[in-house]
């Protein structure tokens, strides 16, 4: 029974950064010392909104004071593809995945590349395995990525390698989404007028307090 020593996601060209309708690509690198057995290698791209702050609220003289938690949060996008194992009826989101083999190298090392072929494969060669993916990214309905003090907006591939009678192997990567805004819409035009009101106002207010 082989042992399973590293799993590591890495992005066609090193890219971190898409924009809707974008082509996200790449690989999942697999190591292990022997062959292992596998029921499933599948990969998630999930993109959510969560928020969370706390307000101190008083319970009473005798209770004193206590901490409320508020949470939420809403999924923008959620795909997912088989690599390995399952059934194309499975793989919904993406191209139907079974493997069969090929030697190639990465950075120096020589690897077993699986690609896309109708030979269901369950288990995993020693030493150093390639699995490729590649997803869609959504033209509508995804949001820029957002870092704040009560609330992100994050996007990221995962990869789930199910073995048998063990739990299961997971790895993230997180990637940004630029979500281009088009300025000329109607929505985010400002009136002219308003914009030379406000600044007339301003002025005259400052030459008042300079008097």
């Amino acid at each position: 029974m082989g042992k399973l020593k590293n799993r590591e996601i890495f992005f066609d060209n090193n890219k971190l950064v898409y924009y809707p309708g974008d082509t996200l690509s790449g690989y999942i690198v697999v190591e292990s010392r022997g062959e292992i057995k596998i029921n499933t290698l599948k990969v998630y791209i999930r993109g959510i909104a969560k928020v969370h702050w706390t307000e101190t609220k008083t319970a009473g003289y005798r209770l004193g004071n206590y901490t409320e938690h508020y949470r939420s949060e809403v999924e923008y996008i959620s795909l997912k593809q088989t690599l390995v194992g399952g059934s194309k009826d499975a793989n919904k989101d993406g191209a139907a995945s079974y493997p069969s083999s090929s030697n190639s190298s990465i950075n120096g090392a020589k690897v077993s590349s699986h690609h896309h072929s109708t030979t269901l494969r369950e288990h995993i060669c020693d030493g150093n395995s390639i699995f490729p993916f590649s997803f869609t990214l959504p033209r509508s309905g995804i949001v820029t990525s957002f870092e704040g003090k009560h609330g992100s907006i994050r996007y990221y591939l995962k990869a789930e390698l199910d073995k048998p009678w063990t739990l299961n192997h997971k790895i993230k990567k997180l990637f940004t989404i630029i979500t281009p805004i088009d300025i000329n819409e109607r929505e985010y035009m400002v009136n002219k007028r308003k914009i030379m009101h406000t600044i007339f106002a301003s002025l005259k207010i400052f030459i008042l307090i300079k008097k």
